[in-house]
């Protein structure tokens, strides 16, 4: 993967605002409720700054690649989440993957995201279509789908249908990400609960309470407020537990050697063509990260001569 530099950054800027990128497990309310916590505002800027994306853009990418990541997070064993959008909306579709280390990758179908009129709600910009959550597991094993009607259009409402139709456990999730008057991103973040076995009906509606007053993920983490402090202000009468954090990256395993097994792969035919017709420089992008793999004519007659 080739990470585009941030304007401005250094090797000691970059390792701390990369420190801060963290999920964080919790629970409270006698450990009848589970919750992560993701910070991800330098992942959200690298993911902008190597799809080239606009400030629309970069709030549904940054929403979609933190849903991917809480939802990875409450993975049981190690393995990745694929969350796939297909919509007749302005965004078209798009596809997130994180996995239960805390990498993540992702794109939109349509960049930029073009809207005929000024000033859409968020639902116009996914319209009718469906959802779509693969679970991949490392031990191997067939993977596990479901898919959803998008019913409101707001990905973190619709992850949250995703789990009460397809696995019946009341969830509730929040995302966001904050800009400047630039349009610059400041701050993102995510929260995912979910009620466990026991839990009081009671405690679920003044979390639901909580959760419809919510402040700002994103906001709050751009003001310098931490994970911690949030947690606690918003969740204070219900006594959370903080068990564990991990960071969190934007990341892609893509190299050109990876590239060019794609191309060794390829047909007789398909080889021939390229050998012969290139053009050259040959360049693959790939489509996770936007990451450019460049070949010259001397370089294609050596791996495909």
């Amino acid at each position: 993967m080739k990470k585009k530099p941030l304007p401005g950054d250094d090797a000691k800027t970059m390792y701390k605002q990369r420190h801060l990128d963290r999920v964080h497990r919790f629970l409270m309310a006698s450990d009848t409720v589970r919750g992560f916590l993701v910070r991800g505002d330098r992942l959200v800027r690298e993911l902008r700054a190597n799809h080239d994306f606009g400030p629309l853009e970069t709030m549904v990418a940054g929403q979609g690649a933190m849903g991917a990541l809480l939802m990875a997070a409450n993975l049981k064993d190690a393995g990745k989440v694929r969350l796939q959008w297909e919509s007749a909306g302005p965004v078209g579709g798009m596809s997130f993957e994180a996995d239960s280390h805390g990498a993540v990758r992702g794109f939109l179908k349509n960049n930029p995201i073009v809207i005929e009129e000024k000033g859409p709600q968020f639902t116009d910009l996914f319209g009718p279509g469906f959802l779509t959550v693969s679970r991949l597991f490392e031990k191997g094993g067939d993977p596990m789908n479901g898919t959803v009607a998008l019913r409101y259009g707001k990905i973190a409402e619709d992850l949250a249908i995703y789990h009460l139709e397809s696995e019946q456990i009341p969830t509730a999730m929040a995302l966001s990400v904050a800009f400047d008057e630039n349009g610059e991103s400041l701050g993102a973040g995510g929260l995912f609960l979910q009620a466990l076995p026991g839990a009081d009906e009671n405690v679920l509606d003044t979390l639901e309470e909580a959760l419809n007053n919510l402040p700002s993920l994103g906001e709050a983490f751009a003001s310098g407020q931490t994970v911690e402090e949030y947690i606690e202000q918003v969740f204070s009468s219900h006594s959370p537990r903080i068990l564990s954090s991990k960071r969190v990256e934007f990341f892609c395993p893509c190299d050109s050697q990876l590239f060019a097994r794609y191309m060794k792969g390829l047909s007789q035919k398909d080889q021939k063509e390229i050998r012969e017709k290139g053009p050259f420089p040959l360049e693959i992008t790939c489509q996770n990260c936007a990451s450019v793999y460049s070949y010259s004519q001397e370089d294609i007659q050596k791996l495909l001569g």
